[in-house]
């Protein structure tokens, strides 16, 4: 990691260049798609989606998803169809929820094997190679052959932590679980989730694999117990993530807003001596403008995913090998982790990309005559 403050300055400036980056590639792609003077009100919205301009301040791995998703679809738009695998193969590393964008691409990949310029199968290797690597080095840290070690653990949280489905107690795959779990913390449906279940098992010699793996039991345990409770969980998961404000809590919130500038000594103006970061006046200002992303749910997410809903349909029922491309991409990946995760809005932030396009397409579709008057 880079030592103090360079990672606190140098990764958010280079956040901030990936989204500008985004912005100017989704510019591109739109004038050429839709009529030209939408590309900049495109861009424009781009960047001022709920929360696009705030994960770039925070070390994680939204902004960079969402650029490389950026680029995936500028790819497809080009048809280098070898180079998309790749970049896919990058996604998958990036985020581990990007499988279904791996899986439907190496589909692509192997149906144009024969077309694919042999560099692009270079490059190809190079994403597999850099995938198995991954996996060696995820085996040797703790034994893991998977892209995660917690993956298990995300796939307690959506079944029992935020499904509230009940896992058998009877079956013999859960019964060390429930041995070791005090009965007064397991009440449906307030199931804790796993990173408060795991400290009951600190002492029990299991390793990171195992406990996994524990999880990953009762997870799917519970499935097969409660198979249409789990379809009626995951439609919706689908629906209530998408209306559902990224996680910023009262103490974040309180944090931001509370002024403690006793280490200045200027008392006549404290703002002469306090660095910007901590300064009283921007944290105030940054938490408003939070507060004013988080004011668009639920209502103004559930119109602009009505309308990327009606772009969906469009794009599926009549649109070119590109915008059902889009759509199916969209699809596969929130189903797929409103499967696998628990309800949190910053999941759909690296599909902005495509909900963004989306959008377009359906507003197009709607308002047709008046949007081309």
């Amino acid at each position: 990691s880079l030592p103090l403050p360079w990672g606190s300055i140098s990764l958010p400036i280079a956040q901030f260049l990936l989204l500008l980056g985004s912005a100017t590639i989704l510019f591109f792609i739109i004038s050429r798609v839709f009529p030209k003077r939408w590309a900049a009100v495109g861009a424009f919205i781009f960047i001022f989606l709920p929360f696009n301009l705030i994960h770039p301040t925070l070390i994680m791995s939204e902004t960079l998803t969402e650029f490389l998703v950026t680029v995936y679809i500028l790819v497809l738009f080009l048809r280098a169809d070898g180079l998309l695998f790749f970049l896919s193969c990058i996604l998958v590393l990036t985020r581990y929820a990007f499988l279904p964008c791996f899986g439907m691409t190496l589909i692509l990949y192997i149906k144009n094997f024969r077309s694919v310029p042999i560099h692009h199968h270079l490059l190809s290797i190079l994403g597999i190679l850099l995938i198995a690597s991954w996996i060696l080095f995820n085996h040797s840290v703790n034994g893991s052959w998977t892209l995660s070690s917690v993956s298990g653990r995300h796939l307690y949280n959506n079944v029992v932590a935020t499904g509230h489905l009940d896992p058998p107690r009877s079956d013999p795959k859960t019964a060390f679980f429930f041995a070791h779990i005090p009965s007064d913390i397991w009440q449906n449906p307030t199931y804790p989730p796993w990173w408060e279940i795991q400290k009951y098992f600190s002492f029990k010699g299991l390793s990171e694999i195992e406990l996994d793996h524990m999880f990953l039991q009762i997870a799917v345990t519970t499935v097969l117990s409660h198979p249409i409770e789990y379809l009626t969980h995951l439609i919706r998961v689908a629906v209530v993530t998408p209306l559902t404000s990224p996680h910023f809590t009262k103490d974040n919130m309180s944090y931001l807003t509370r002024c403690d500038q006793s280490a200045c000594s200027i008392s006549w103006n404290s703002n002469l001596c306090t660095p910007v970061a901590m300064s009283c006046r921007v944290n105030k200002l940054f938490a408003k403008f939070i507060s004013l992303n988080q004011a668009f749910f639920p209502v103004g997410a559930a119109l602009f995913y009505i309308i990327i809903l009606m772009g969906i349909i469009f794009a599926l029922t009549n649109g070119t090998f590109f915008w059902k491309w889009i759509a199916s991409f969209f699809l596969v990946q929130h189903i797929f982790q409103s499967a696998t995760e628990w309800i949190e809005g910053r999941f759909l932030l690296p599909l902005y990309p495509l909900s963004l396009l989306l959008f377009l397409y359906g507003m197009k579709k709607i308002f047709h005559k008046t949007l081309y008057a």
